[in-house]
C-alpha cells in the first residue's frame, strides 16, 4: 500500500505565475458560493425564482472554480517514500510503486492540435506498460510558466528514485 497524502511532496517548483491565479481562485472562490447562497434563500424567501436560479447558478460555478483551481495547484508529478503520484486536472491521482517505475523522460509530447508541433513532455518509464505522459509539464507550459522545464524535472526526479546515484 502506498504512503498517504501528506508525505507527498513534489520535487520541482512549479510555475509562479499561474500559481499567484490559481491560489487566487481559491480564496475568493469560497465568498462567491456563499455570496451565491445568500441569493438563493433571498430568493426563496422573497418568492423571486429568477434570483434563486441566479443565486444556484453563481454558488455552481464558485464551486467549479475551486475545485479546479484546487486541482491544478496540486497538478504534475509527486514522490513519496514508496513511489511516484501523477495528479491531473480530471482523472484521479495514478500511484506507481518504486518497483514499477524504471526512469523518468523528456519525449515529444502529444498536440491536441492539427498542424502545431507537440512540445517536449515528462513521461515515466513503468516495467511492462506503455510509458506515460504527464499532463502539463511540457516546455512552455502555463504550468511551469517561472519554474522550471522538462529537462530540469526530469533530472530532479531522476534523483529522487531510490537507488540512484548521488551526483559526485
Amino acid at each position: 500500500m502506498l504512503s498517504v497524502a501528506r508525505e507527498w511532496t513534489r520535487p520541482y517548483r512549479p510555475g509562479l505565475v499561474c500559481q499567484a491565479l490559481w491560489w487566487f481562485d481559491v480564496l475568493f472562490a469560497p465568498p462567491m458560493a456563499a455570496g451565491g447562497a445568500i441569493l438563493v434563500i433571498g430568493g426563496i424567501a422573497l418568492g423571486e425564482l429568477s434570483l434563486a436560479l441566479f443565486g444556484a447558478f453563481i454558488a455552481l460555478f464558485a464551486t467549479i472554480v475551486f475545485v479546479a483551481a484546487w486541482r491544478l495547484i496540486h497538478l504534475g508529478v509527486w514522490t513519496g517514500p514508496d513511489g511516484v503520484e501523477i495528479r491531473t486536472l480530471m482523472r484521479p491521482a495514478q500511484r506507481f510503486p518504486w518497483s514499477a517505475v524504471e526512469r523518468f523522460e523528456v519525449q515529444p509530447g502529444k498536440s491536441v492540435l492539427p498542424l502545431v508541433r507537440p512540445a517536449s513532455q515528462v513521461a515515466i518509464v513503468v516495467r511492462g506498460n506503455p510509458r506515460v505522459l504527464v499532463p502539463g509539464l511540457w516546455r512552455r507550459s502555463p504550468f511551469t510558466w517561472g519554474g522550471v522545464g522538462p529537462t530540469r524535472i526530469v533530472d530532479e526526479l531522476n534523483n529522487r528514485r531510490p537507488g540512484a546515484l548521488a551526483p559526485f
